[in-house]
């Protein structure tokens, strides 16, 4: 469907034509596939509503795919980890024990299946049974139609096809618009085609089309964001800030002629700011409290101690050449939910605050030793 404006879509909405909204793995990828997080789990409410929740099994598959993978490097990584404590510290303690022990050797495919299987529950989200049609499928795919672009990976498109239009034909066989909420721009062209589906970028402007911002106590909550009088949410933001920065792994890039080892040893927030204020939006609202989300833009100092060294080639072993210790900057973005009491207060009470986002990367650049 062609391009509508936000007036024309919360007309739709208003007029029950709009009765069905669904995401794709854009929108659970900008969220890190965390599905805990509030701006995720912020579509129950549609749990037992007019307006349905639908999710492509191919969506589902390609988050499910996604979290097993991130298990299944974290797991790598904390087995290296206890490896090397177990080397350092000399102790007598058998490495598979300890991993079985601690369940790092679970499947992640079934880890990420529980998370998939308790996040579709827990929001009441259908999912799609609609089978693709074949004949369409391959006429969109040697016509060179949307989704499938004319690029040589044209194959790497067949899930988004069969989501769009499985999709598509559930709308139809439901008579109803629904709402595509997609970062991917194949969505978008699919969309401004199609007869049923209407496209939204991201999550919080589709969730703020169904919280327009009819209480004024809400809208207050909004205006004190966007003007700076929110006191207690700026202090919650910069402590969830370090609080974030503490608990990734910060990836460190660096170039040097030497091979080199590095450790963190400080991080620090420099600043940070809201990405864009036009886009704080209300998500959810009830008669005690109001939830909001934004991005914030965040500059981060990042301390690193980097050890140089150069292989022997008569005794072939590593000899020092010694380190440096350098300060980085990473600028990054971060998604934030808050839910506030509804009060008339200038600055309104902060009850919960949720960050996150997909890591922290720091480029030193070229390195060298402190000679």
């Amino acid at each position: 469907m062609p391009k509508k404006t936000v007036d024309e879509i919360k007309a739709l909405i208003a007029e029950g034509n709009i009765l069905a909204i669904t995401m794709d793995t854009s929108i659970f990828d900008k969220f890190g596939c965390n599905l805990e997080f509030k701006a995720l789990t912020a579509v129950e409410q549609f749990k037992h509503k007019d307006v349905q929740l639908v999710l492509s099994p191919v969506t589902l598959g390609e988050v499910r795919n996604h979290i097993a993978a991130a298990v299944s490097e974290a797991a790598s990584k904390a087995q290296a980890g206890i490896n090397q404590f177990f080397k350092a510290s000399r102790a007598n303690n058998k490495l598979d024990e300890v991993v079985k022990a601690l369940g790092i050797d679970t499947d992640p495919s079934v880890i990420a299946g529980e998370q998939i299987s308790a996040y579709v529950d827990r929001v009441g989200a259908g999912e799609i049974t609609e089978q693709v049609d074949s004949d369409e499928l391959l006429r969109r795919y040697f016509g060179v139609l949307p989704p499938f672009g004319k690029s040589s990976d044209k194959k790497a498109e067949f899930p988004d096809a069969i989501a769009l239009l499985t999709l598509e034909k559930w709308a139809v066989a439901n008579d109803t618009y629904l709402l595509a909420v997609s970062r991917d721009g194949d969505w978008e062209t699919f969309a401004g085609l199609s007869e049923k589906l209407i496209h939204v970028g991201e999550l919080s402007t589709a969730l703020g089309f169904f919280n327009d911002q009819e209480s004024a106590i809400a809208a207050r909550v909004v205006s004190s964001i966007k003007s700076g009088s929110a006191a207690n949410l700026n202090k919650q933001i910069q402590s969830k800030l370090e609080d974030y920065i503490d608990g990734y792994d910060v990836d460190v890039d660096a170039n040097a002629g030497y091979y080199y080892e590095y450790e963190i040893y400080d991080t620090s927030i420099a600043g940070w700011d809201f990405a864009d204020r036009a886009d704080i939006v209300v998500v959810s609202a009830n008669d005690d409290e109001v939830v909001v989300s934004f991005d914030l833009a965040v500059e981060a100092q990042i301390d690193v101690s980097f050890k140089f060294s150069a292989k022997d080639h008569i005794d072939k072993d590593y000899v020092s050449l010694g380190g440096a210790d350098l300060t980085g900057t990473a600028e990054f973005i971060v998604s934030a939910v808050a839910t506030f009491a509804k009060s008339i207060d200038r600055d309104p009470d902060l009850i919960d605050l949720d960050i996150d986002g997909r890591g922290v990367a720091v480029d030193f650049g070229y390195v060298e030793p402190d000679f």
